[in-house]
């Protein structure tokens, strides 16, 4: 299953990228300053997304795609209400395990319902726009 974006995943790292990562955390290690500019682009990106969030006052989390996550942290994520989560799950639109009584989806699902859901949500604008533009409401 190919990987989904979410605000801080990147697409496969190459063995090459991730030969230069390990080169910057080896500089690290020995105390020096890490050059983004030998940094892979997406690699950088998403140093300098994570630093930004943190200059804003957001306390930005990294999550491995991997992660499992709770019914309430993908309602929040999908920012939708949690029963509606577990309706999701019951009607099959993303798959989830069980731990005991509890319900764990991969993040990865989350974020690709989340990509599909935002598509239709803006293909729907879209065509909402182009009515409007015939219909010369103003928009």
């Amino acid at each position: 299953m190919p990987r989904t974006a979410s605000p801080y995943s990147v697409a496969e790292p190459t063995p090459e990228d991730m030969a230069a990562v390990q080169a910057a955390l080896d500089k690290v290690a020995s105390d020096t300053r890490i050059d983004l500019a030998k940094l892979p682009d997406d690699a950088a990106a998403m140093v300098r997304r994570l630093l930004e969030d943190y200059a804003a006052g957001r306390r930005p989390r990294v999550i491995p795609d991997e992660a499992e996550v709770s019914t309430f942290q993908a309602a929040d994520i999908l920012n939708v209400s949690r029963p509606h989560v577990i309706k999701l799950l019951d009607e099959g639109a993303m798959p989830c395990r069980m731990v005991g009584t509890h319900r764990r989806i991969r993040l990865t699902d989350v974020m690709a319902y989340k990509a599909n859901k935002d598509l239709v949500s803006d293909a729907a604008m879209d065509e909402l726009v182009a009515q409007a533009q015939e219909l010369k409401l103003g928009y």
